[in-house]
């Protein structure tokens, strides 16, 4: 599965990496301080673990992108793997 999550703010990382660590391949549309640190560095998830202590992880199974188009032209156009699934974690829509 190629999933696009277009709006890297908090949920919208957190399933990036969630989805990642799963195995499949994220591309995760979002601004471009997100692009730059995502890209370079992964994104690292800290939680919570039963014990009471935390517990990270870094994925790294993804692109980051600045816009939607950017990440159509890579899958039809670039060799990257088309989507499969579309995931919108935008807090509202400009039209």
């Amino acid at each position: 599965m190629n999933v696009l999550v277009v709006g890297a703010g908090a949920i919208g990382t957190w399933l990036s990496a969630v989805i990642g660590r799963c195995g499949h391949w994220v591309t995760c549309a979002g601004r471009p301080p997100f692009v730059d640190v995502a890209g370079r560095d992964g994104i690292t998830v800290q939680m919570a673990d039963e014990r009471g202590g935390m517990r990270a992880w870094t994925t790294r199974n993804f692109r980051a992108v600045s816009s939607v188009a950017e990440a159509v032209e890579a899958s039809e156009g670039g060799g990257a793997r088309p989507h499969t699934t579309p995931c919108w974690c935008v807090s509202k829509l400009t039209m």
